[in-house]
């Protein structure tokens, strides 16, 4: 009989967040959980999405290893052909009582409450009690279709705003997990995001987190999403309590696909606690694994020099196009919206379905300047400080999303969405942009008292990337990586004492140097010179020395050396903190 992997396509295993465990991995989740659990008798085993049933076997495998009695297994999953194909697996052991049921694990037996569901599972299985360890891989951006967004929402917290599937599983894992009972998550790398707060706020509050572990992209064949390992039990955390935090470097993760090494040779060097009251401090419960309790001091003296970006500056974003400006007519309507993905869609302004054979394509970004056509800066265009446009796009197609034309005209910074760290150029041509692309525009009533440039002077700081790295762990390539408009705008800014002619004159030098920068500059880079000024300056207004800046150095150094990372690495600290400077 064929296995799942086999019968379905990469994409249909995408749509339905089907990414079997490899076996490396699956056996050092279940190291990890034993190593963390207390007691080891009689255990109750669940995986609510079992699959090939990889994470459940190496759990067996292990429990015999670290001797751990276990009484009960149960695997769930909502694919017909990961139970058929697991006959097998149900007689790995004779002492064991092992039971696989092929059922969505959401709301077992089709039941429209899932506690109720849930209940009548156990009894089913004559299992009174809940489990003792729960071990998923749960599914990735499954599509929620099938469900009514009313039903989600009464059954799970969790199903509100922006919302992955694995996080419902995470719930009713919580939910059916024994007090002190331990869970073993494999998840992706997006629970480090923004949209995801609230589950973040969840484990936080409600779990003891034993172990966190960010181990990038290629970790599962065919693949490009980065994962990570959560580990904790169903009790609430101690004031004091650490967790091991672990992230994975590129190199090391080489080593470990190419079975060069092993996840269990690097937690010597890579492994460090971090109290997990710090989660729940943090502004939006961030898991910022990355930031050292060595570090923590660093990252104080910037936070409490500075306000928050969003007092200093206006933000929003470019037409809604992507940078190829493929668009087409509604043969209903007559108004323009960007080419569809799908054969059959509906129009944006009409609502009238569309047949995609019914419409032509037209490009509406070109190489050269034309009638009714403005200049045009995408994300490729900007660099650090500078900027170049090469294209010009046509703004007269009346239906597409423009957005005001005002926010286009005079200086603005241009600061790219996606990448790594942070890039940011100014512009001085009155170019529109795309929706990858933010707009920063000085408050009107702060224009007696600051510039653009300034600003842009702080945004290319070493020190906000190294902001950014230790806050969010953006320190390596994705395939997409990006920097929200929430991160942005809240990025620490440096408080300005406006009453200081001193400070006023050093503001206005530095504009003075950055605009000769870049209209005389025809490279992609200003001069190291004038960087380590700019920097020197930024520096004093975060009130940083020499020891916090080894330190940005150091994590700028051991940063995947990408474009926006070796920029910032054309000097070093020493020379910043030279005699000639502060």
């Amino acid at each position: 009989m064929m296995t799942a992997t086999e019968l379905y396509t990469i994409d249909e295993r995408k749509s339905n967040g089907i990414f079997y465990t490899p076996k490396f991995l699956s056996d050092y989740l279940a190291k990890k959980i034993s190593q963390y659990l207390k007691n080891k008798e009689n255990i109750s085993l669940l995986d609510p999405a079992c699959g090939d049933n990889m994470l459940l076997s190496s759990f067996i495998s292990q429990a015999t290893i670290s001797n751990i009695t276990i009484e009960n297994v149960i695997g769930i999953d909502k694919d017909i052909v990961a139970i058929n194909n697991s006959s097998e697996f149900g007689k790995v052991s004779p002492t064991i009582n092992i039971q696989l049921l092929n059922t969505d694990s959401l709301f077992p037996f089709k039941s429209k409450l899932s506690n109720e569901g849930w209940k009548k599972l156990r009894n089913k299985y004559n299992h009174k009690r809940k489990f003792d360890v729960i071990i998923s891989n749960p599914p990735w951006g499954a599509s929620l279709k099938e469900y009514d967004n009313d039903l989600l929402s009464s059954n799970y917290s969790l199903a509100k705003g922006q919302f992955d599937i694995y996080a419902l599983f995470i719930e009713l894992i919580l939910r059916n997990l024994s007090a002190n009972g331990v869970y073993g998550l494999i998840i992706p790398d997006s629970i480090f995001n923004h949209e995801q707060t609230n589950l973040r706020k969840y484990l936080t509050q409600k779990t003891t987190i034993y172990y966190i572990a960010r181990l990038g992209e290629k970790i599962f064949p065919e693949i490009n999403r980065a994962c990570s390992l959560v580990i904790g039990s169903n009790n609430k955390p101690t004031e004091i309590h650490k967790v091991d935090c672990m992230r994975l470097p590129v190199n090391f993760r080489k080593k470990i696909l190419s079975k060069e090494i092993s996840l269990e040779d690097v937690e010597n060097e890579l492994l460090h606690k971090v109290v997990q009251q710090r989660f729940s401090t943090n502004e939006n419960y961030l898991f910022d694994i990355d930031l050292r309790n060595s570090e923590e001091g660093t990252l104080k003296r910037i936070e409490t020099s500075s306000i928050s970006l969003s007092r200093i500056v206006t933000n929003t974003r470019g037409a809604e196009l992507s940078k190829k400006g493929v668009v087409c007519k509604c043969p209903i309507c007559g108004k323009w919206m960007p080419y569809p993905k799908s054969e059959i869609f509906k129009c944006k302004h009409c609502n009238k379905s569309i047949n995609i054979a019914q419409i032509k394509s037209e490009k509406i970004i070109h190489p050269h300047e034309e009638k009714g056509c403005a200049k045009l800066k995408v994300g490729e265009d900007l660099y650090r400080y500078t900027s170049r446009y090469k294209c010009w796009m046509d703004i007269s197609k009346d239906g597409i999303n423009y957005k005001n034309p005002s926010i286009y005209k005079g200086e603005k910074i241009l600061v790219r969405k996606t990448g790594v760290g942070i890039t940011a150029s100014i512009d001085y041509d009155n170019s529109y942009t795309n929706q990858v692309v933010y707009i920063l525009k000085l408050k009107p009533e702060l224009k007696k008292f600051l510039t653009l440039e300034f600003v842009l002077s702080v945004l290319n700081s070493r020190i906000i990337t190294y902001y950014l790295i230790k806050k969010y762990g953006e320190n390596e390539w994705r395939t997409h990586p990006y920097l929200t408009q929430k991160m942005l705008i809240s990025l620490p800014f440096p408080e300005i004492d406006y009453s200081s002619d001193i400070l006023r004159k050093k503001i206005n030098d530095i504009t003075e140097l950055i605009k000769k920068e870049i209209v005389d500059s025809n490279e992609k880079n200003i001069s190291k010179k004038t960087d380590i000024i700019i920097e020197q300056f930024v520096a004093s207004l975060y009130g940083l020395k020499l020891k916090d800046y080894l330190e940005i150095f150091d994590t700028l150094n051991s940063s995947e050396q990408l474009i926006p990372i070796k920029r910032l690495t054309n000097c070093t600290a020493n020379e910043i903190f030279s005699k000639d400077g502060i």
